[in-house]
């Protein structure tokens, strides 16, 4: 057995990652281990501006993710399940998890309300 590469290091890590965050969003989603909200029981639902700033994420993260895993050498032999396993995941987060959802649009909408310095 040899040696690990970065590579490996993060082709593996990566999915452990994205089904670690899974899984904590599906108990978060559920409402297990937590108690209940006051608010429980209720919905609201979210406009086109909301959903079109998901897509865009959506994109922009899984083109990245699976960029990185095709252009490793680290598991030639693992990348098609790496990259089905990495996409599965992050299709959950972003489009059936609605913790996640909130927190990934929380952050698109802080960054966009961000002042940057004059230099």
């Amino acid at each position: 057995m040899g040696k690990l590469s970065a590579d490996q290091i993060v082709l593996w890590g990566l999915p452990i990652i994205l089904v670690a965050t899974a899984l904590y969003g599906l108990c978060k989603d559920k409402g297990w281990l937590m108690p209940p909200s006051p608010l429980e029981g209720s919905s609201i639902k979210r406009g086109p501006e909301s959903w079109n700033r998901l897509n865009v994420a959506f994109g922009i993260v899984s083109v990245n993710v699976l960029q990185i895993i095709g252009s490793s050498n680290g598991l030639p032999s693992c990348r098609a399940t790496l990259g089905f396993i990495d996409l599965a995941a992050m299709i959950y987060l972003f489009f059936f998890n609605g913790w996640f959802r909130n927190k990934a649009i929380g952050l698109i909408s802080q960054s966009q309300t961000m002042e940057e310095p004059v230099r």
